[in-house]
């Protein structure tokens, strides 16, 4: 019985796909005859007969030809046969017209047999002959001659059901085991008819030959450098960066970058209180990372909470007529204590944003409120242009002599690419070199900016920091030097050479501070501060205090207090008085800001209040296909 299935199964398979082919399209060729004449200048002359059966909505034919670099190729014309058995010869230009060919690439060949419009092939077949010339397919060895040549195309869909060839030699050509025919049935597609003979020449002159051009031997076509002077241009190169790097030091320790941070023993509350708690906690969180984000917006939050210029409150989320709370889900609830008019600045733009239509708002409301009206909010945007300004009077130096340096910048790379283009029209066998080398060198200055700019941001890890700085300019120094060795112009090792010292000097000008030695202490002291909080907050009875919460949300330590308030904080009492110890005076914001372990929740929601509220928007996707080739499309 279970076999009777199984059989039934195959067979249900079976007529399932015979049911799609007879759907879908097919083709094979039921004859292929290809005659040709290897002339006396080693030129072969090729005419391929081809008889395609079309089954389905094929447009046409494709003929892929493999041309090998350093051989020629000609193509003469191409012909379809009437049923009278008369040769129509098919004219080159719009693919939109029967009976027209063109090439898609420099190796695919198309013609049309059929209009989009018209009724499909149904195992229709057509003969087309193809006429071409190829040159520099012969090999020399030891005086003789080699061919070893393929007469069919293997990239194909359909099978050969009879292929014919017929060659002959030339007069100025040994004819032994010539004229030669070779009659194969049923090549599958994937299978070649190679023919490889050894063949000896009357007086062997004026035979064109292969030589063998691959990549290397292009490159060398090309008057190449001299390799002394590949040599001296990349140390030229490791001289620039020995030169930049020992300006970045000199420059980085003239502002004191590379000053070890204040000693964790020595930070306590007298200190933060002097390096620290005298800023606002939005420009102390502006100033240590150099960003304005949703911290900076959640940190004025909690410090008008703090202040006494803000009610808030968490309540869980609960789901309607089944009164069920979704674990981790909280309702931000937030009131006024005085008029929006005596706030100022970006104060009042957020009071404005958040407060819509009263007193008092929630992070529900505000978010259908945008979205209804189809509007965006963006808190960060509001507050990124004063509190940059702020920052700016913190640290930046009064004179900045590294202002217009970028323009260094952009002047090489312009001079570089402009000779990449030159070198391009030149030597166009070095066309991928110019190309490769262009975009690795674009991409080496792009990310190498990149990261010098975000470890100038950093006021810690300053050996890494120093080494990460390096690693573009060496792997650009390495690349170049491989590069060069390949054999390469002399226009081309200027070119790269140029665009190398460009992403060196990219690299090591974005990682030079712009501050102050005062900014630079200022940013040390942040940061080392931040360090002290992040441990502090490790520890169930943390050296903290509650007034010190904006703070914290200002670093970005608000995950910290999350994972601080689920283990520790519903165990602790959500108001301390003043003579409660020290350690035991960090409630998570003494019931101001959740309390009870709730902290974490009001990180989250005042966190995410800060970033865009808006209208609802989609997405969408798209996809491609692509034809595929072997005698149809």
């Amino acid at each position: 019985m279970a076999t009777l299935n199984r059989m039934c199964i195959c067979i249900i398979l079976l007529m399932c796909c015979q049911v799609v082919s007879a759907h879908g399209k097919n083709l094979y060729w039921r004859d292929l005859t290809v005659t040709a004449r290897l002339a006396d200048d080693g030129r072969l002359h090729v005419r391929e007969q081809q008889t395609i059966v079309f089954d389905g909505d094929w447009n046409g034919g494709e003929r892929i030809f493999d041309i090998r670099s350093g051989q020629s190729f000609v193509f003469e014309a191409i012909y379809r046969q009437a049923p009278d058995g008369a040769q129509k010869a098919l004219s080159r230009g719009n693919l939109a017209r029967v009976d027209h060919y063109d090439w898609t690439n420099n190796e695919t060949l198309r013609w049309r047999s059929r209009l989009p419009g018209e009724k499909p092939f149904s195992n229709e077949a057509i003969t087309y002959t193809l006429v071409y010339t190829l040159a520099n397919i012969l090999e020399q060895r030891d005086g003789d001659y080699v061919l070893d040549h393929d007469f069919a195309f293997p990239q194909r869909s359909g099978v050969i059901e009879r292929f014919q060839l017929d060659l002959e030699l030339g007069p100025g050509w040994q004819q032994s085991g010539f004229p030669l025919r070779e009659i194969r049935e049923n090549v599958a597609p994937g299978q070649s008819v190679v023919v490889t003979k050894t063949l000896q020449h009357r007086d062997g002159e004026g035979v064109l030959v292969f030589k063998g051009v691959d990549v290397q031997s292009q490159l060398a076509t090309t008057a190449t450098a001299p390799q002394w002077f590949g040599f001296m241009v990349t140390a030229l190169l490791v001289v620039l960066l020995a030169l930049r790097s020992s300006d970045f030091y000199r420059h980085e320790k003239r502002h004191g970058r590379f000053l070890p941070l204040p000693a964790p023993n020595k930070i306590d509350a007298s200190w933060l209180e002097e390096h620290v708690f005298s800023l606002p906690p939005e420009t102390v969180g502006a100033t240590w990372d150099r960003r304005t984000s949703g911290h900076e917006v959640a940190a004025i939050l909690a410090r008008l909470v703090v202040e006494q210029k803000l009610d808030s409150r968490l309540e869980p989320v609960i789901i309607p007529i089944v009164n069920w709370r979704i674990p981790g889900q909280y309702t931000l609830y937030l009131t006024l204590r005085q008029p929006r008019e005596k706030f100022r600045g970006y104060e009042r733009e957020l009071i404005d944003g958040f407060f819509i239509d009263g007193e008092t708002t929630d992070t529900r409301r505000i978010r259908a409120h945008y979205r209804k009206k189809g509007q965006s909010f963006y808190p960060e945007k509001r507050i990124k242009e004063p509190l940059q300004k702020k920052v700016d009077r913190l640290t930046k130096a009064a004179r900045n002599p590294l202002e217009n340096h970028w323009l260094k910048i952009v002047g090489a790379m312009a001079v570089s690419f402009f000779l990449l283009l030159v070198n391009a029209f030149l030597h166009q066998d070095e066309v991928p070199v110019v190309l490769l080398g262009g975009f690795v060198g674009l991409f080496a200055v792009i990310i190498g900016s990149a990261i010098g700019d975000a470890c100038r941001r950093r006021s810690d890890w300053l050996v890494g920091r120093f080494i990460i700085m390096h690693v573009i300019p060496l792997l650009l120094t390495a690349a170049f030097l491989l590069v060069v060795l390949s054999g390469i112009s002399a226009l081309l090792v200027c070119a790269l050479a140029i665009l190398c010292g460009s992403g060196i000097y990219a690299s090591l000008h974005f990682a030079k501070t712009r501050d102050s030695r005062k900014g630079v202490t200022l940013s040390r002291n942040l940061t080392a501060a931040r360090n002290y909080l992040a441990r502090e907050l490790q520890k169930e009875n943390p050296l903290l205090r509650d007034e010190w919460f904006p703070y914290l949300l200002a670093f970005g330590l608000g995950p910290f207090v999350d994972t601080w308030s689920r283990r520790y904080g519903g165990s602790r009492p959500t108001s301390v008085s003043p003579s409660d110890s020290a350690a035991a005076s960090f409630t998570g914001g003494g019931g101001r800001f959740g309390g009870g372990g709730a902290s974490g929740a009001w990180v989250a929601a005042a966190t995410s209040l800060g970033r865009s509220t808006s209208s609802s928007s989609g997405s969408s996707s798209g996809g491609s296909s692509g034809g595929g080739g072997g005698g149809g499309w």
